[in-house]
């Protein structure tokens, strides 16, 4: 957790650079808006450390941070509308393959935090347990193939899985009322969230298994092709 935290307070560093001692005037700065790819959470802590300091007016910016509606980040940064956004690395891999003009520019955390949590009545310890339960997804192309690698690994059948798309409802919510036997989430945001709501989850984290699928970064800062030739 302690590696989390220091990777999300240096995203600050990692926007504007070494900061300047002097604040750009006002009339001089270049506005830039920065989407981010859910509710504010732990992953943004440098972005509202930056805001908050000044960082980004020292380096000649105002940026204004919005949330994603009915079009996420991806879909905002490859039309123009927003200069910069919040993406994943599995996202952006999927984007690029598709002829998306999405350039992933500096990654906010540096390992791979995510895992498939269950409710702990569930005794999931493994991706060898995910048979017969139900998946609650939030609509990716690279879920199913993730959990089918993931099962396959561990000998179980991934046919043996249901799946249900749920969008991006809140999976803590959907696991504790009982609506999806699992769902994947990052462990230092969600899973701290289920800690402080009394969710007890057993929680099949992606680094155990980095065997089957490799590890890689999960949040990123993500532009366009045509800001960086510009």
């Amino acid at each position: 957790m302690k590696k989390i935290i220091i990777a999300v307070a240096l995203t600050a560093a990692v926007l504007v650079g070494t900061a300047c001692t002097t604040d750009a005037p006002a009339d001089e700065l270049t506005s830039v808006t920065l989407m981010l790819d859910w509710v504010p959470n732990v992953n943004h802590t440098g972005i509202f450390v930056a805001q908050e300091n000044g960082y980004f007016e020292q380096e000649g910016l105002q940026v204004e941070i919005v949330q994603p509606g009915e079009v996420y980040a991806e879909q905002a940064v490859t039309t123009g509308s927003v200069e910069f956004g919040i993406s994943f690395q599995e996202q952006v891999t999927i984007s690029r393959a598709d002829g998306a003009p999405l350039v992933s520019i500096a990654a906010i955390v540096h390992e791979n935090t995510s895992g498939f949590a269950a409710p702990a009545g569930l005794d999931v310890e493994s991706p060898a347990d995910f048979e017969g339960l139900t998946y609650g997804a939030f609509g990716s192309p690279f879920e199913e193939p993730t959990l089918s690698s993931l099962m396959q690994c561990a000998g179980a059948d991934f046919s043996e899985l249901a799946i249900v798309n749920v969008g991006f409802a809140d999976p803590l919510t959907l696991l504790d009322e009982g609506r999806v036997d699992l769902a994947w989430i990052f462990f230092g945001t969600q899973g701290i969230i289920a800690e402080q709501r009394g969710i007890e989850l057993d929680i099949v984290m992606m680094n155990d298994y980095f065997g089957c699928i490799p590890n890689y970064y999960t949040p990123l800062f993500i532009t366009n092709d045509t800001l960086i030739a510009e």
